[in-house]
């Protein structure tokens, strides 16, 4: 019985750290053109989500697509985030972004969370 129980508590400690080793992590992203800024419909994974494509090599997020990123323009603080990501683009300047480690299903994309234009 005492053999079972200690097994559990290593399956259990096996589990937790294969577990948070799959978790995504916030943090900034190296210094990368915006390639593509989408703008979803109204319906859909997508809905109501900007989606943002670059050529970054450095994403703390782990998500699976590691070159974009998303986020909402619900409020004055996104949508100054909108603009400067616009207004980057359209200068042709690099940015760095923050990720908040958030993954996007379906399509695993990056939460975003803020922006530096270098």
């Amino acid at each position: 019985m005492k053999e079972n129980s200690c097994f559990k508590r290593g399956v259990v400690v096996l589990l937790s750290l294969v577990s948070s080793a799959s978790f995504a992590a916030a943090g900034w992203t190296d210094s990368t053109p915006i390639l593509e800024i989408n703008q979803q419909g109204t319906t859909g994974a997508g809905a109501n989500l900007v989606f943002i494509e670059t050529s970054v090599a450095v994403n703390p997020s782990g998500c699976s697509h590691a070159m974009g990123f998303y986020f909402a323009v619900n409020d004055e603080r996104q949508k100054r985030l909108f603009a400067m990501l616009l207004s980057a683009q359209l200068a042709g300047r690099n940015v760095k972004i923050f990720t908040t480690g958030v993954c996007h299903n379906p399509w695993g994309y990056a939460e975003l969370d803020g922006v530096v234009i270098n």
